[in-house]
């Protein structure tokens, strides 16, 4: 599979910093200003192509390339707007009809399928991924993130402002059990 691109990222993030400094108890603007980072971290370990959950977290538009028409599937699930385009042996760009494809989920993630009738274009031999499909992706906003993926954010940016250093005299703590409990259930198996 051709890795996805984000072409639009969130707008985002699904914790504010407002949030994620009542969660760490701090109370000067130094400080909270520092929780942006964890923030960020936490975020992009769960989200998107290379996060572990799977799936986006905040409404985003990704780009997924194809060499040809058959098993378009598509890297993520809460697929929203599709768009495809395909490109022939001159590099002229062409779309693919709304009314001639349409996204199914199921447990084996998102695939593009199209209506029966349609004929694929004949694509060039070489080249690459000639077939395009742009969508976006994710359960929404911040608040339609679901909370148990917040809260584990929250326990992820509060361990990582108690243990800032990689080396420490004292005793190793490991990230909260509690963030693979509140994420479990989310995570996509594809």
């Amino acid at each position: 599979m051709i890795r996805p691109v984000r072409v639009a990222a969130p707008v985002e993030y699904p914790v504010s910093i407002l949030e994620a400094a009542d969660h760490c108890r701090v109370t000067n603007d130094l400080e909270a200003s520092q929780l942006e980072g964890f923030i960020a971290a936490a975020t992009a370990h769960l989200d998107g192509y290379a996060g572990i959950l799977g799936r986006c977290l905040i409404t985003q538009t990704w780009r997924q390339d194809f060499n040809d028409w058959t098993d378009v599937r598509l890297p993520f699930t809460d697929i929203k707007s599709p768009s495809i385009i395909w490109r022939n042996a001159l590099g002229v760009s062409s779309p693919v009809a709304g009314a001639d494809f349409y996204v199914e989920e199921n447990h084996l993630g998102a695939h593009v399928r199209f209506v029966s009738g349609w004929s694929a274009p004949s694509l060039p031999m070489t080249g690459s991924a000639p077939v395009s499909v742009t969508f976006t992706a994710g359960y929404g906003g911040a608040e339609d993130v679901p909370r148990s993926i917040r809260q584990a954010i929250l326990l992820m940016v509060g361990h990582w402002y108690s243990n800032r250093e990689a080396v420490t005299d004292g005793a190793l703590t490991a990230m909260p059990l509690a963030v693979d409990a509140l994420i479990t259930p989310h995570r996509l198996m594809l």
